[in-house]
């Protein structure tokens, strides 16, 4: 039950520190705090597909900045968390502890 309720919380807490990172990208690709190099290593490739670094935390911060782009970015950083996060194995594991009440 614990670790839902920690997903649950997560959840909202990484979507900020994706958006506060990938805002934070200077022109170079790089960021001034070691969190948002972190931040931005774990999911930045996932969520533009490549093994660049450099390239996905770029087109991170240009698809922040459009507010045409930005709801799809938005749309593929929920998908990455739901898979990163995964909340069907979490619920899995919350029905095993209830059924062995």
């Amino acid at each position: 039950m614990r670790d839902v309720i920690l997903d649950q919380v997560s959840y909202g807490v990484w979507v900020q520190l994706l958006v506060r990172a990938g805002s934070a990208v200077d022109v170079e690709s790089e960021v001034e705090h070691e969190w948002q190099e972190m931040v931005l290593e774990t999911f930045a490739r996932n969520l533009y597909d490549t093994n660049n670094v450099s390239e996905a935390t770029r087109r991170l911060k240009e698809d922040l900045s459009d507010l045409e782009t930005l709801p799809h970015v938005i749309q593929r950083i929920d998908s990455e968390l739901q898979e990163y996060i995964d909340p069907r194995e979490q619920l899995i594991h919350l029905m095993e502890e209830g059924l062995q009440i």
